[in-house]
């Protein structure tokens, strides 16, 4: 958990977790290939329960891909995700002459979240709540540049199944 403390995503926040990695690193200090096997079991993040996750991602060519993230809440509540950052910049030509510049753009992605259905008393800050229970399944894909977030896009389908609203179905 030491070395996830690292990544500012989890900065400050608490996470208990038995954790298992496999990487391989090789290529160039410029050009370095990572491939970075890893997975959890019976993790706690902020007070949320998670019975493990799992993660493949391949780091090359300044592009991250995610090939699988798995987390699993129980034995029949799963989220599925997958997706890239591409970190590349991209050279500009400019003018008549050729002249190519430099043109700095913030890392370009996509990610791709599926569920069959997940139950939402099981995330810790809906299950104090009696207000809403229900289920919900579908996918989410957002995608786009860290520039701005209106040059990005998130489509999303998500149902809700079991549904009951202060404790009376709906």
């Amino acid at each position: 958990a030491q070395i996830l403390k690292s990544f500012k995503v989890l900065k400050d926040q608490q996470l208990i977790a038995t954790l298992k990695a496999d990487s391989k690193l090789t290529g160039t200090v410029k050009n370095p290939t990572l491939t970075l096997n890893a997975s959890g079991d019976n993790l706690d993040l902020m007070g949320q329960k998670i019975g493990s996750a799992s993660l493949k991602a391949l780091y090359q060519n300044k592009k991250t891909v995610i090939d699988s993230f798995l987390v699993t809440l129980d034995s029949k509540n799963i989220i599925q995700a997958k997706g890239w950052i591409d970190q590349n910049q991209n050279q500009n030509q400019t003018n008549s002459r050729q002249k190519k510049s430099n043109s700095k753009q913030s890392p370009k992605f996509k990610l791709d979240i599926l569920s069959n259905g997940v139950d939402l008393t099981l995330i810790e800050s809906l299950k104090k709540s009696d207000a809403v229970k229900a289920v919900a399944s579908g996918s989410i894909t957002a995608e786009g540049s860290f520039d701005s977030i209106k040059s990005s896009k998130v489509d999303a389908d998500i149902s809700l199944k079991q549904v009951t609203l202060m404790n009376k179905p709906f």
